[in-house]
């Protein structure tokens, strides 16, 4: 089997002959023999221009040297020295600047000759190395019986090959050697050989920064954020519905969208639990007033306590006043709610009963693993004549969605639809001093990358007070701050972000209690899956901290702790 560069085509390659080509040279031709396909080349011209060219096959041989086929599948014509293509699916006809054989002598000529005799090897006069470069044609498509007339007077039977090469290709092969066997060719040494193979299939690397890569995956999920779109297209007519979907499949800016659709039939009325998310939906709203003229954005608190005109409301309040919210001045006639799943079963029943009230549309956005608040999910939710599920990811690129759903046994629906990207960090320390200065030179390589500190964000899996960070404004070069405005990098809890995303999440204060129990492990989930394009896990404690929060995913005590998680939740780790 000869050594094919590289070894298999792409599935989308469109030339039915040369992928028959490439497979008779592969299966049968030997392994002495190394095949190049499509090598593309470029050279300057007797006009001093730059032309470029590509070569279909290209075969080398260190005994008897290379050859250069150019294969033209379909039919072929050629009158008074024009040539055409016919192709075989359709008959269309298309013109060629030039016959097969002379595109392959052009590329000979302006490249392959010189660049082949640069390359030699020339330690020893005694050892003088030639390399025979010469070329043919192979036309994969018709039998030398089909063509009707004579070809050119160059396109002699030794270099042209037809159809029934495919069976024997290394008969034909070697009759094109055995033709221009006059032309110089001395075997090459090893070296002479290493130096083609190289310079026509050079070896390279360069990773892309990291700037590069979030623009590219930010591309990638405006992509699949607008074919999520389609859904609220197929719900137009729908005056009532429950949306699931898991972390960073967009339900938030869906139910937007909602919103704004519905604005143009009546007054909106948006409702989320989580006060940072409220705050950053009205700060949408001050930047474009004009768009959202027609919609409110509030917390039930908030709204009770607006309609009700008082500073503060209980729980009891909240529920009397969507029981008698016609007392009131009421001028919604459409709701929309995010974050469902956190709100009282009994409000969000109520909340149902005063849009089919005022004969307006309800939609409940919500996630079935992000029971964070610890509240029951009402049945009719659940039971809704009209459920979808969210499938495409919007927000996290795979690796991402992929550690933040394991401890709560959610995949990623579709790797091929999702947004690749780095695999998640997981630093190791010992003690609070050593996660300090792990977050202090986590933030420094994403503001490196020229990431803006609004695009960074510190999450604690604990409660302020408890966290690495209390009581701490600064570290590093780098001020902390923890509200939504400010200077410097947020800092707060997983809880009160949920909602919201940033480029790059740093999670805080996973210690050997961070997977105890369902909800802890919810939590995680919540947290990690806030990231867009990087993820870092700091994890603070002792090995047996270590080997209890791998006994909380698996319910097994693993040998080494850092390597079976790591492989639990699919990070790197990294022992600092």
């Amino acid at each position: 089997m000869a050594r094919m560069i590289p070894n298999r085509l792409e599935d989308d390659h469109g030339s039915f002959g040369e992928r028959r080509v490439f497979e008779a040279l592969k299966d049968k031709l030997e392994d002495d023999f190394i095949v190049f396909h499509s090598v593309r080349w470029n050279a300057r011209n007797e006009r001093d221009t730059i032309i470029w060219g590509e070569c279909d096959f290209t075969v080398f041989h260190p005994t008897y040297g290379m050859i250069v086929l150019e294969v033209k599948s379909g039919g072929i014509e050629c009158t008074n020295n024009r040539w055409t293509y016919v192709r075989t699916d359709n008959g269309k006809k298309y013109r060629m600047k030039c016959g097969p054989l002379e595109q392959c002598d052009r590329e000979i000529r302006y490249k392959f000759k010189n660049l082949v005799h640069e390359l030699l090897d020339r330690s020893s006069e005694d050892d003088r190395q030639y390399c025979l470069v010469e070329p043919a044609a192979w036309f994969p498509s018709i039998g030398k019986r089909d063509i009707v007339g004579e070809l050119p007077m160059e396109y002699r039977d030794e270099i042209v090959l037809y159809e029934n090469a495919l069976d024997n290709p290394k008969k034909f092969i070697m009759g094109i050697y055995d033709y221009y066997d006059g032309r110089k060719h001395t075997r090459l040494n090893s070296n002479s050989c290493k130096k083609i193979v190289d310079a026509f299939a050079p070896y390279f690397s360069a990773v892309p920064s990291l700037k590069s890569r979030r623009q590219e995956r930010n591309e990638e999920f405006v992509r699949l954020t607008r074919q999520q779109n389609y859904l609220l297209d197929y719900l137009e007519e729908q005056r009532v519905a429950a949306i699931q979907g898991a972390a960073g499949t967009g339900k938030t800016m869906l139910a937007v969208e909602k919103a704004n659709r519905l604005a143009k039939s009546g007054k909106v009325l948006f409702l989320c639990f989580n006060r940072y998310l409220k705050e950053h939906l009205q700060g949408l709203k001050e930047d474009e007033p004009d768009r959202y003229t027609d919609i409110d954005f509030y917390n039930l608190p908030q709204l009770a306590c607006a309609v009700m005109k008082v500073s503060s409301v209980e729980k009891d309040d909240m529920i009397y006043f969507l029981s008698n919210f016609e007392n009131y001045d009421w001028s919604y006639n459409h709701i929309v709610i995010d974050e469902g799943q956190d709100f009282d079963g009994e409000a969000i029943s109520k909340l149902y009963d005063i849009a089919l009230l005022q004969d307006g549309a309800f939609y409940v956005f919500y996630d079935k693993k992000q029971f964070v608040q610890g509240l029951e999910f009402p049945d009719w939710l659940v039971n809704a004549e009209c459920r979808l599920v969210l499938n495409i990811n919007c927000r996290n690129t795979y690796q991402i969605a992929d550690t933040a759903g394991r401890p709560v046994d959610i995949q990623p629906r579709v790797k091929e639809r999702s947004v690749e990207g780095d695999m998640p960090s997981f630093y190791l320390c010992k003690d609070a001093k050593e996660a300090l200065k792990t977050l202090s030179k986590s933030i420094d390589k994403y503001r490196a990358a020229n990431y803006s500190y609004e695009q960074i964000c510190v999450l604690t899996l604990k409660t302020e007070n408890s966290s690495i960070l209390k009581d701490i404004d600064k570290i590093g070069n780098h001020q902390i701050r923890k509200e939504m405005e400010g200077e410097g990098v947020l800092f707060t809890t997983v809880r009160k972000f949920k909602g919201l995303e940033a480029d790059a999440i740093i999670i805080i204060d996973m210690d050997g209690n961070t997977f105890t129990n369902d909800e802890s492990k919810r939590l995680f989930y919540v947290g990690c899956s806030r990231a867009k394009h990087q993820l870092d896990i700091v994890f603070v404690g002792s090995e047996d901290a270590l080997k209890n929060a791998g006994k909380g995913l698996t319910d097994q005590i693993f040998p080494n702790a850092k390597i079976g998680i790591a492989r639990c939740l699919n990070v790197k780790p990294v022992q600092i």
